[in-house]
């Protein structure tokens, strides 16, 4: 019998126990959902950040996209004023001419610096972010024709000279 007698205090105390862990797991179900309540708006925070981030940095781009136009316009009117200039004062040489190349306002800008070779014009350098760039064009490259047409020792810089604007080669 003394046996009975532990047995019943043992069984209560599982009861009471299993009532217990019961009752810790709504808890438990609770703070779980909370943390994921506060995971999604965690996760909608970073998001808004990063949008208004790049929102901004988009403002800033387009605002120094049009600093530059303005920019390449002044330098445009400062050209062929020099041009005008100096032909009135009799300088007709390279230098005129110079001015007058970078004041037109159609003349294409590719980004590359060219030095003439054998076969057409190699790449000496090429502007970061600019159309040649961007085109795959890489320091050392030969150019050997432009919008299909074969660059001709001599003339192949005359045939840069012809490309305008938003033309495609």
């Amino acid at each position: 019998m003394p046996s009975k007698m532990y047995t019943y205090p043992l069984l209560i105390g599982a009861l009471v126990l299993s009532a217990a862990v019961c009752a810790d797991e709504p808890d438990a179900t609770a703070q779980a959902r909370a943390a994921a309540q506060t995971a999604r708006v965690a996760a909608q925070t970073a998001r808004a950040s990063a949008e208004a981030a790049q929102a901004q940095a988009e403002t800033a781009r387009v605002d120094a996209q049009r600093e530059l136009d303005r920019m390449r316009e002044q330098m445009r009117d400062l050209s062929r004023k020099m041009a005008d200039l100096s032909i009135k004062l009799g300088d007709v040489g390279p230098r005129t001419y110079a001015f007058r190349y970078l004041g037109d306002p159609d003349r294409g800008m590719i980004g590359v610096v060219l030095a003439p070779e054998k076969d057409g014009l190699r790449v000496d350098a090429v502007t970061p972010g600019g159309p040649a760039d961007k085109a795959g064009v890489r320091d050392g490259d030969v150019l050997v024709a432009i919008d299909g047409k074969a660059l001709p020792g001599e003339q192949a810089s005359d045939t840069l000279h012809d490309l305008k604007v938003g033309q495609s080669v």
